[in-house]
């Protein structure tokens, strides 16, 4: 069983150096207005996962909430994490807000995000 160690030692230091840089995609937020039900869905690829997604400055429209989801993905056979913003928007203005994500090697990506609801 020992001579098998360095193998298994070997094998997750070579995943864990291949991986592409950490990153933010959206497919694009669509328009939230005031007193209607809004969703949008912010995902990461590459670097290492589990992902965490976190608000790191500035602020969701008052209604909106941002929640990590992790999920089982049986087409990759891996669980898959990504970021949800839901809720309703209770107020009009202009909202500037930065998500950030970090993987399980604390790389971290930034995505600065404008939004303003319409009535």
């Amino acid at each position: 069983m020992k001579r098998y160690l360095p193998l298994i030692l070997f094998a997750v230091l070579a995943s864990a150096q291949d991986n592409p840089p950490l990153s933010i995609l959206t497919n694009g937020f669509p328009p939230a207005f005031q007193g209607k039900p809004y969703n949008a869905v912010i995902y990461a690829t590459g670097g290492v996962r589990p992902y965490t997604f976190t608000i790191t400055s500035g602020k969701l429209p008052s209604g909106l909430v941002m929640n990590n989801v992790t999920r089982w993905n049986s087409g990759r056979q891996a669980w898959t994490t990504y970021a949800v913003i839901n809720g309703t928007p209770l107020s009009l203005g202009q909202f500037q807000f930065v998500v950030a994500v970090t993987d399980s090697s604390s790389n971290r990506a930034q995505l600065r995000i404008s939004s303003s609801p319409g009535k």
